[in-house]
């Protein structure tokens, strides 16, 4: 008996809806260092922005 079957309920590649394909690029790029900085740069300028009464 192989281990490594494949799970039949688990879809990949061309079985992905487009949407089901943008959600697993946006949330592998989520964690990174750059996703980081970007989000902790974004609520700076929100934040500023909020402060000075705009």
């Amino acid at each position: 008996m192989n281990p490594w079957r494949r799970h039949p309920g688990v879809r990949t590649g061309a079985e992905l809806t487009t949407g089901e394909r943008t959600a697993d690029y946006v949330r592998n790029g989520m964690g990174s260092w750059p996703f980081v900085f970007v989000f902790l740069a974004t609520m700076a300028v929100w934040a500023a922005y909020n402060g000075s009464g705009g």
